[in-house]
Protein backbone atom coordinates (compact mmCIF):
# COMPACT_ATOMS: atom_id res chain seq x y z
CA UNK A 1 0.00 0.00 0.00
CA UNK A 2 1.12 3.56 -0.96
CA UNK A 3 1.84 5.94 1.66
CA UNK A 4 -1.23 9.41 1.36
CA UNK A 5 0.46 12.20 0.60
CA UNK A 6 1.32 14.53 3.24
CA UNK A 7 -1.07 16.86 1.69
CA UNK A 8 -3.78 14.78 1.77
CA UNK A 9 -3.38 14.38 5.67
CA UNK A 10 -5.34 16.35 8.10
CA UNK A 11 -3.69 19.16 9.77
CA UNK A 12 -4.55 17.66 12.87
CA UNK A 13 -5.44 14.22 14.51
CA UNK A 14 -6.47 12.74 17.60
CA UNK A 15 -5.29 10.23 19.89
CA UNK A 16 -7.98 9.24 22.61
CA UNK A 17 -6.65 7.97 26.08
CA UNK A 18 -6.71 7.67 29.45
CA UNK A 19 -4.61 10.11 32.49
CA UNK A 20 -1.95 7.25 31.97
CA UNK A 21 -2.04 7.13 28.44
CA UNK A 22 -1.57 10.94 28.16
CA UNK A 23 1.56 11.00 31.00
CA UNK A 24 2.85 8.48 29.50
CA UNK A 25 3.58 10.06 25.89
CA UNK A 26 4.18 13.53 27.89
CA UNK A 27 6.79 11.83 29.71
CA UNK A 28 8.30 9.14 26.95
CA UNK A 29 7.57 11.00 23.71
CA UNK A 30 6.29 7.44 22.47
CA UNK A 31 2.61 6.10 21.73
CA UNK A 32 1.61 2.67 22.06
CA UNK A 33 1.02 0.85 19.10
CA UNK A 34 -1.31 -2.24 20.24
CA UNK A 35 -1.32 -5.66 18.53
CA UNK A 36 -4.33 -5.34 16.16
CA UNK A 37 -5.64 -8.78 17.01
CA UNK A 38 -6.35 -7.27 21.01
CA UNK A 39 -7.95 -3.77 20.15
CA UNK A 40 -11.25 -2.83 20.47
CA UNK A 41 -13.48 -3.98 17.78
CA UNK A 42 -13.44 -8.03 17.97
CA UNK A 43 -14.11 -7.91 14.51
CA UNK A 44 -10.48 -6.31 13.31
CA UNK A 45 -9.17 -8.29 10.16
CA UNK A 46 -12.54 -10.77 10.50
CA UNK A 47 -14.26 -8.32 8.27
CA UNK A 48 -11.09 -8.00 5.73
CA UNK A 49 -11.48 -12.17 5.62
CA UNK A 50 -14.97 -12.10 4.94
CA UNK A 51 -14.78 -9.38 2.00
CA UNK A 52 -12.17 -11.84 0.75
CA UNK A 53 -14.91 -15.04 0.95
CA UNK A 54 -17.32 -12.81 -0.46
CA UNK A 55 -15.13 -11.98 -3.42
CA UNK A 56 -14.01 -16.06 -3.89
CA UNK A 57 -17.76 -16.92 -4.10
CA UNK A 58 -18.76 -14.23 -6.34
CA UNK A 59 -15.66 -15.88 -8.63
CA UNK A 60 -16.47 -19.27 -8.34
CA UNK A 61 -20.24 -18.42 -9.05
CA UNK A 62 -20.41 -16.07 -11.86
CA UNK A 63 -20.30 -17.28 -15.06
CA UNK A 64 -16.75 -16.63 -17.27
CA UNK A 65 -16.49 -13.82 -19.61
CA UNK A 66 -17.48 -16.46 -22.07
CA UNK A 67 -21.00 -16.85 -21.03
CA UNK A 68 -20.21 -20.37 -19.73
CA UNK A 69 -19.36 -21.53 -15.87
CA UNK A 70 -15.78 -22.09 -14.51
CA UNK A 71 -14.86 -26.00 -15.22
CA UNK A 72 -14.63 -28.45 -12.17
CA UNK A 73 -10.80 -27.72 -11.79
CA UNK A 74 -11.00 -24.02 -10.92
CA UNK A 75 -14.04 -24.07 -8.87
CA UNK A 76 -12.21 -26.83 -7.10
CA UNK A 77 -8.84 -24.48 -6.81
CA UNK A 78 -11.01 -21.78 -5.29
CA UNK A 79 -12.76 -24.15 -2.51
CA UNK A 80 -8.98 -24.68 -1.49
CA UNK A 81 -8.76 -21.47 -1.45
CA UNK A 82 -12.02 -20.87 0.46
CA UNK A 83 -11.41 -23.64 2.87
CA UNK A 84 -7.52 -21.47 3.77
CA UNK A 85 -9.49 -18.61 4.72
CA UNK A 86 -12.74 -20.51 6.75
CA UNK A 87 -9.87 -21.59 9.07
CA UNK A 88 -8.53 -18.37 9.68
CA UNK A 89 -5.13 -19.47 10.03
CA UNK A 90 -2.86 -16.05 9.52
CA UNK A 91 -1.95 -14.73 13.30
CA UNK A 92 -0.80 -10.91 11.98
CA UNK A 93 2.25 -9.37 14.09
CA UNK A 94 1.20 -5.76 13.07
CA UNK A 95 0.95 -2.70 15.73
CA UNK A 96 -1.82 -0.27 15.57
CA UNK A 97 -2.00 3.08 16.93
CA UNK A 98 -5.45 4.78 16.46
CA UNK A 99 -6.28 8.84 15.77
CA UNK A 100 -9.00 10.55 15.13
CA UNK A 101 -9.94 13.30 12.73
CA UNK A 102 -12.82 14.92 15.18
CA UNK A 103 -11.79 15.61 19.00
CA UNK A 104 -14.87 15.32 20.94
CA UNK A 105 -16.76 12.49 19.58
CA UNK A 106 -19.26 11.07 22.79
CA UNK A 107 -18.33 7.34 21.63
CA UNK A 108 -14.72 7.88 21.51
CA UNK A 109 -14.92 9.32 25.23
CA UNK A 110 -16.98 6.61 26.51
CA UNK A 111 -14.64 3.47 24.68
CA UNK A 112 -10.97 5.26 25.41
CA UNK A 113 -11.83 6.46 29.33
CA UNK A 114 -14.24 6.67 31.91
CA UNK A 115 -15.30 10.42 32.66
CA UNK A 116 -12.64 12.54 34.58
CA UNK A 117 -9.81 9.92 32.95
CA UNK A 118 -10.03 10.63 28.93
CA UNK A 119 -8.38 13.13 26.77
CA UNK A 120 -7.78 13.54 22.87
CA UNK A 121 -4.14 14.61 22.48
CA UNK A 122 -4.16 16.66 18.77
CA UNK A 123 -0.65 15.67 17.33
CA UNK A 124 0.10 17.27 13.24
CA UNK A 125 -0.78 15.09 10.37
CA UNK A 126 2.12 15.60 8.58
CA UNK A 127 4.88 14.99 11.32
CA UNK A 128 2.47 11.51 11.62
CA UNK A 129 3.22 11.16 8.53
CA UNK A 130 7.17 11.89 8.51
CA UNK A 131 7.50 10.09 11.40
CA UNK A 132 5.83 7.10 9.97
CA UNK A 133 8.20 6.59 6.93
CA UNK A 134 11.47 6.93 8.41
CA UNK A 135 10.53 4.18 10.95
CA UNK A 136 9.07 2.20 7.99
CA UNK A 137 5.82 2.07 9.49
CA UNK A 138 2.03 3.02 7.50
CA UNK A 139 0.29 5.99 8.24
CA UNK A 140 -3.69 5.98 6.73
CA UNK A 141 -7.07 6.59 6.94
CA UNK A 142 -9.15 3.59 7.77
CA UNK A 143 -12.10 2.96 5.28
CA UNK A 144 -15.78 2.39 6.14
CA UNK A 145 -17.83 2.20 2.88
CA UNK A 146 -18.78 -1.35 2.27
CA UNK A 147 -18.58 -1.08 -1.52
CA UNK A 148 -14.71 0.56 -1.61
CA UNK A 149 -13.15 -1.98 0.76
CA UNK A 150 -15.00 -4.93 -1.37
CA UNK A 151 -13.03 -2.82 -4.62
CA UNK A 152 -9.75 -2.43 -2.73
CA UNK A 153 -10.10 -6.56 -1.90
CA UNK A 154 -11.40 -7.82 -5.35
CA UNK A 155 -8.82 -5.79 -6.83
CA UNK A 156 -5.95 -6.71 -4.67
CA UNK A 157 -7.35 -10.54 -4.99
CA UNK A 158 -7.39 -10.22 -8.94
CA UNK A 159 -4.04 -11.67 -10.08
CA UNK A 160 -4.70 -14.23 -7.42
CA UNK A 161 -7.71 -15.26 -9.05
CA UNK A 162 -5.99 -15.54 -12.69
CA UNK A 163 -3.50 -17.49 -11.23
CA UNK A 164 -6.27 -20.02 -10.19
CA UNK A 165 -7.95 -19.78 -13.24
CA UNK A 166 -4.76 -20.57 -15.11
CA UNK A 167 -4.29 -23.95 -12.62
CA UNK A 168 -2.43 -22.85 -9.36
CA UNK A 169 -3.51 -24.75 -6.76
CA UNK A 170 -5.07 -22.94 -3.94
CA UNK A 171 -3.04 -24.06 -1.28
CA UNK A 172 0.17 -22.48 -2.77
CA UNK A 173 -1.15 -18.90 -2.65
CA UNK A 174 -1.41 -19.01 1.08
CA UNK A 175 1.65 -15.94 1.22
CA UNK A 176 -0.73 -14.25 -1.16
CA UNK A 177 -3.34 -13.91 1.19
CA UNK A 178 -0.86 -13.32 4.08
CA UNK A 179 -0.02 -10.05 2.19
CA UNK A 180 -3.66 -9.32 1.29
CA UNK A 181 -4.08 -9.50 5.25
CA UNK A 182 -1.21 -7.17 5.72
CA UNK A 183 -2.09 -4.81 3.18
CA UNK A 184 -5.60 -3.87 3.51
CA UNK A 185 -6.91 -6.17 7.27
CA UNK A 186 -5.74 -2.98 9.01
CA UNK A 187 -7.79 0.14 6.99
CA UNK A 188 -11.00 -1.97 6.74
CA UNK A 189 -13.83 -1.83 9.47
CA UNK A 190 -17.32 -1.85 9.15
CA UNK A 191 -19.98 1.30 8.65
CA UNK A 192 -21.06 1.49 11.81
CA UNK A 193 -17.34 3.04 12.98
CA UNK A 194 -17.67 5.42 10.15
CA UNK A 195 -17.94 8.54 12.80
CA UNK A 196 -14.88 7.88 14.23
CA UNK A 197 -13.06 9.27 11.24
CA UNK A 198 -10.21 6.97 12.19
CA UNK A 199 -6.65 7.20 10.67
CA UNK A 200 -4.03 4.46 11.67
CA UNK A 201 -0.16 4.15 12.43
CA UNK A 202 0.28 0.53 11.01
CA UNK A 203 3.59 -1.33 11.86
CA UNK A 204 5.13 -3.84 9.55
CA UNK A 205 5.23 -7.22 10.54
CA UNK A 206 7.04 -7.67 13.57
CA UNK A 207 8.10 -11.38 14.20
CA UNK A 208 11.12 -10.30 16.39
CA UNK A 209 11.66 -9.72 19.81
CA UNK A 210 10.71 -6.02 21.13
CA UNK A 211 6.98 -6.37 22.41
CA UNK A 212 5.61 -4.71 25.71
CA UNK A 213 3.09 -5.84 27.73
CA UNK A 214 0.33 -4.16 29.56
CA UNK A 215 -2.57 -5.64 31.96
CA UNK A 216 -5.87 -5.27 29.60
CA UNK A 217 -9.55 -5.93 30.60
CA UNK A 218 -9.44 -9.53 29.83
CA UNK A 219 -6.20 -10.06 29.14
CA UNK A 220 -2.29 -9.29 29.23
CA UNK A 221 -2.03 -7.10 25.66
CA UNK A 222 1.29 -6.78 23.75
CA UNK A 223 2.09 -3.71 22.40
CA UNK A 224 5.19 -1.80 20.41
CA UNK A 225 6.02 1.56 21.75
CA UNK A 226 6.37 4.14 18.58
CA UNK A 227 8.85 7.18 19.39
CA UNK A 228 7.29 10.71 18.30
CA UNK A 229 8.27 13.33 15.82
CA UNK A 230 10.69 15.06 18.27
CA UNK A 231 9.58 18.36 19.28
CA UNK A 232 6.35 18.09 17.67
CA UNK A 233 5.24 15.60 19.52
CA UNK A 234 2.84 17.97 21.40
CA UNK A 235 2.72 21.38 22.21
CA UNK A 236 3.36 24.50 19.60
CA UNK A 237 0.96 27.10 18.78
CA UNK A 238 -1.26 25.44 17.24
CA UNK A 239 -1.74 22.29 19.07
CA UNK A 240 -4.41 21.45 21.50
CA UNK A 241 -5.56 18.55 23.62
CA UNK A 242 -9.15 18.26 25.06
CA UNK A 243 -10.31 17.17 28.15
CA UNK A 244 -12.93 15.03 27.83
CA UNK A 245 -16.08 14.81 30.27
CA UNK A 246 -15.96 14.88 33.66
CA UNK A 247 -16.55 16.85 37.17
CA UNK A 248 -14.06 19.09 38.45
CA UNK A 249 -13.90 21.16 35.46
CA UNK A 250 -11.58 23.90 36.96
CA UNK A 251 -9.31 20.80 38.32
CA UNK A 252 -7.88 19.27 35.51
CA UNK A 253 -7.26 22.39 33.43
CA UNK A 254 -5.14 23.52 36.22
CA UNK A 255 -3.80 19.92 36.67
CA UNK A 256 -3.09 19.23 32.97
CA UNK A 257 -1.84 22.64 32.53
CA UNK A 258 1.05 22.33 35.74
CA UNK A 259 1.75 18.89 33.97
CA UNK A 260 2.27 20.34 30.65
CA UNK A 261 4.37 23.03 31.64
CA UNK A 262 6.64 20.60 33.78
CA UNK A 263 7.25 19.19 30.52
CA UNK A 264 7.80 22.49 28.78
CA UNK A 265 5.36 21.26 26.04
CA UNK A 266 3.02 24.68 25.87
CA UNK A 267 -0.52 23.73 23.97
CA UNK A 268 -4.00 24.87 23.84
CA UNK A 269 -6.63 23.22 26.28
CA UNK A 270 -9.66 22.86 25.63
CA UNK A 271 -13.45 20.91 27.46
CA UNK A 272 -15.78 18.29 25.43
CA UNK A 273 -19.02 19.56 24.47
CA UNK A 274 -20.35 16.15 24.61
CA UNK A 275 -22.86 15.81 27.80
CA UNK A 276 -22.85 12.67 29.86
CA UNK A 277 -22.14 11.70 33.31
CA UNK A 278 -22.00 8.59 35.61
CA UNK A 279 -21.67 10.30 38.93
Amino acid sequence: MSEPLVSTVPSMLYHYTTQVGLMGIVESKEIWATQIEYLNDGMELIYAFDLAMQVLYFYRDRPSADGTVIDDAQRLRINDLIDLLQGRPLALRVFVASFSENPDVLSQWRAYGRPGDAFSIGFPGAALVEAAQSAGWRFEPVVYAREVAFAMVETTMRPMLDSLASGRDGSDVRAEVQQLMFDLGPILKTPAFEEEREWRLISPPIDGPGRRFRPGKYSIIPYRAFALPGSEAIGGANAKIWIGPGPHRELSIRSLSELLREYEMPCQLQWSGASYRDW
